[in-house]
C-alpha cells in the first residue's frame, strides 16, 4: 500500500477555523498547514483507493489532483458567499468534462463524520427511463446489486415521485421503491472522525466500495445505453 499520512483532527479543526474566518488573509496564513494536515494526505488517499477503482472501471479519472475538492468556493452562481467550505471529498468517476451523466464512488468528510457512496454524478429525465427498463428487464442483477450495498451498512437516499411511475405493477414488490424515485443513491457514514488518522480504516473503506461495485456496474450500463442511444440519434441528425 502507498504511503498515507493520516488526516489528523488537528486538519479538520483547522478547515473549520478557516471556513469561520472566511477571508483570504487567514487562509494564506495558513495555505501550507492545510496542505500539509488535509490536502495532500487526501490526495494520498485518492491514489491507494484509485488502484482498486481501475479494476472497477479502466475509463475512471484517476488523477488524484483532478479527484479533491478544493477549499476554496466557487461562489459566481450560489446565494451562499461564504469563501471556504470545511468539507473534502474524492470522486472516482469518468471526466465528466466529457459527460456528466456517470456514476460515481465518493468519499466525504466533515467535521463529525464521513461517508462514502455510488450513485449518477448527475442524470436527467431519460437516463432514469434507461434506469427503470434495466429494473424491468434485469431484476435479479438489480437486486443482488442492492442486496451487496445493504451488506456493507449503507442505506438508501432517494428523491421518489409522490405518484407511482408506468408499468409499477409490473415490478417485483421489493423493488417498487427503488423504481418509482427521480435519483438514488446508497450511503455509508461513519461517525467516528479519529478513524482517519491513520490507515487503519482503508481496507474496510476497499471492502465498501467492492459490495457497492454491482450497484456501480448496473448504473454503469445505464450510462451506456443512454449514452449510445444519443450517438444514434446525433447521426440521424447528421444524415442529409
Amino acid at each position: 500500500m502507498k504511503n498515507f499520512d493520516g488526516i489528523s483532527e488537528e486538519g479538520i479543526f483547522l478547515l473549520a477555523r478557516n471556513k469561520f474566518e472566511n477571508n483570504k488573509e487567514f487562509y494564506d496564513q495558513n495555505k501550507a498547514a492545510i496542505k500539509k494536515l488535509v490536502m495532500d494526505p487526501t490526495k494520498q488517499l485518492a491514489s491507494i483507493i484509485g488502484e482498486d477503482m481501475f479494476k472497477y472501471d479502466a475509463q475512471m479519472e484517476l488523477d488524484p489532483n483532478k479527484m479533491v475538492s478544493r477549499i476554496r468556493r466557487d461562489t459566481r452562481f450560489s446565494k451562499n458567499k461564504d469563501l471556504y467550505r470545511d468539507n473534502v471529498w474524492i470522486m472516482f468517476m469518468r471526466n465528466k468534462n466529457f459527460d456528466s451523466f456517470v456514476p460515481c464512488f465518493w468519499f466525504e468528510f466533515f467535521q463529525d463524520r464521513y461517508n462514502c457512496g455510488v450513485t449518477f454524478f448527475d442524470s436527467n429525465a431519460r437516463v432514469f427511463e434507461i434506469y427503470r427498463q434495466m429494473i424491468l428487464e434485469y431484476p435479479s442483477v438489480f437486486r443482488r446489486a442492492v442486496k451487496s450495498c445493504l451488506s456493507a451498512g449503507c442505506i438508501v437516499s432517494g428523491n421518489p415521485y409522490k405518484k407511482p411511475r408506468e408499468k409499477t405493477d409490473e415490478v417485483p414488490a421489493d423493488l417498487r421503491k427503488y423504481y418509482n424515485t427521480k435519483n438514488l443513491t446508497f450511503m455509508k457514514t461513519c461517525f467516528d472522525i479519529s478513524d482517519l488518522k491513520d490507515d487503519s480504516f482503508i481496507d474496510g473503506l476497499k471492502l465498501t466500495y467492492k459490495k457497492m461495485n454491482p450497484y456501480y456496474q448496473f448504473l454503469l450500463k445505464v450510462y451506456e445505453t443512454y449514452k449510445l442511444e444519443r450517438s444514434e440519434f446525433s447521426h440521424e441528425q447528421r444524415k442529409p
